[in-house]
């Protein structure tokens, strides 16, 4: 409903998450979970709980309001405090790229692409409980966290509010 005139006796449903990935930057495998499964949200909780800084880009404007509302709505507590590196913040304080998309941005340093194809006939499809759909979704979810990650390591040195991990780990870094 973003940007739009929409009075609430008019919304059918509300939106919701339909699944979510994440991973750890010094391990391999990915997480992810989808609506149906029962750990839904208690899995990426406990995640967000054990996690000092959780990456990601625009999820401090999107992908983390979100989260919060789920959990609110589902009776769950906030997690315990991490902070949040946004690379899209990163990007547009200190580069100028003709877009600021993850895709473009991605592309333009060398990184890689998002998954091609995924329609709004995909995000209806996983609505609808379509295994095709679903097998297309959580793929490209996982796809964009490995993208996200490699952009991640590429900005690094770039990303003035990154937390230091001096506080955390038992060796000295710079």
């Amino acid at each position: 409903m973003w940007q739009q005139n929409i009075s609430l006796n008019q919304l059918i449903e509300s939106g919701y998450m339909l699944c979510w990935a994440a991973k750890w930057t010094d391990k391999r495998g990915i997480f992810s979970r989808s609506k149906g499964d029962e750990d839904f949200l208690t899995c990426l909780h406990a995640l967000l709980s054990e996690a000092d800084a959780v990456i990601h880009y625009n999820g401090q404007r999107f992908d983390m309001p979100w989260v919060h509302s789920e959990m609110l709505l589902a009776g769950i507590l906030p997690p315990s405090p991490y902070k949040q590196v946004d690379l899209l913040r990163t990007v547009r304080s200190q580069f100028r790229f003709p877009s600021n998309k993850l895709d473009y941005v991605s592309q333009a340093l060398g990184l890689g692409h998002k998954t091609k194809g995924m329609s709004m006939d995909d995000w209806k499809g996983c609505m609808a409980n379509d295994e095709k759909s679903w097998k297309k979704m959580l793929s490209y979810n996982k796809k964009d966290t490995l993208l996200t990650e490699r952009l991640y390591f590429k900005l690094l040195p770039w990303i003035k509010n990154h937390p230091n991990v001096n506080l955390w780990l038992r060796e000295l870094y710079c």
